[in-house]
């Protein structure tokens, strides 16, 4: 007898021990670390219910605002975290944001109409900050709606969402807005045409590296490099996307992109690189 209870209750001790280790190893779907392909998704913070832009401050932190409301918020790589770092205005204002750039500690969002809002900040480590804005305007309203921002050489740069004149339709089209002129003009114009299977677009994001732009329509990235305006075309899975609405490369070259899932609440989805995603076409220019 007493040799059944011993036996009894080392068959338990496994049992509880084995399932702290099954416990211990456990991920969640939303937070599968990157292996292979797979890219690592989480929520954000249901504050951030309709998280916009997102722009790469350096290595360890990106930034990111909500559509509706001048709150600009640091999200920490390492851990996940995320806090308000800045609300522009006082009260805070309600304006339809679609777009975040930085140089250094200035920071800049642009609304769907093509305004632009500056703030300088005073640090990354600061949080909480209010800041009074200062606005420029593109004079892009009535002529695109704006989603999507990027800072290069001292100009800004505008992803036209949607065309509202005729001279850009059937076009992917970015305009540049320069800081020191305050002149406004075609930055990139692409053709639908030179598009293979993409019979309409509607940019919602952008980033710039050395090499290539970095456009976000719809479910589609387009990779288009800066010299030979080469067009590599790349799916974004509907099953980890369901309106992406920001992108950062990073400097190890793995894409982060930002969107409203269909959980109502705001997601990141990290790809370890261009490889995990699946290449759709190619072409050149004409």
């Amino acid at each position: 007898m007493r040799q059944h209870i011993a036996l009894v209750s080392i068959c338990l001790i496994v049992v509880v021990l084995l399932a702290i280790v099954l416990d211990e190893s456990t991920i969640a779907p939303d937070q599968s670390p990157i292996h292979e392909n797979r890219p690592l998704q989480w929520l954000l913070p249901g504050f951030l219910r309709e998280a916009s832009g997102l722009a790469v401050y350096d290595e360890q932190y990106l930034l990111t605002h909500n559509d509706e409301k001048g709150d600009i918020y640091r999200l920490t790589i390492a851990d996940k975290s995320v806090e308000k770092l800045i609300s522009i205005g006082t009260p805070t204002l309600n304006k339809d944001f679609e777009g975040i750039a930085i140089d250094g500690d200035t920071i800049y969002l642009a609304t769907s109409t093509g305004k632009i809002f500056q703030v300088q900040s005073s640090g990354i480590n600061i949080l909480r900050q209010r800041l009074e804005p200062k606005i420029y305007d593109t004079g892009l309203k009535g002529i695109c709606e704006i989603e999507g921002l990027f800072l290069l050489d001292g100009n800004l740069l505008l992803p036209c969402k949607t065309a509202l004149t005729d001279d850009h339709q059937e076009q992917l089209v970015v305009f540049s807005y320069d800081l020191a002129t305050g002149i406004t003009s075609e930055h990139l114009t692409i053709a639908l045409a030179q598009l293979p299977g993409i019979k309409k677009t509607q940019l919602t994001a952008i980033h710039v590296s050395a090499e290539n732009y970095y456009i976000i329509s719809m479910n589609r990235l387009f990779v288009i490099d800066r010299d030979s305006k080469n067009i590599r075309i790349f799916n974004l899975p509907k099953k980890y996307h369901t309106q992406p609405e920001g992108i950062a490369v990073l400097q190890d070259g793995s894409i982060v992109i930002v969107e409203d899932s269909s959980e109502g609440r705001s997601r990141l989805t990290h790809y370890p690189g261009l490889h995990a995603l699946k290449e759709v076409t190619r072409s050149g220019p004409s």
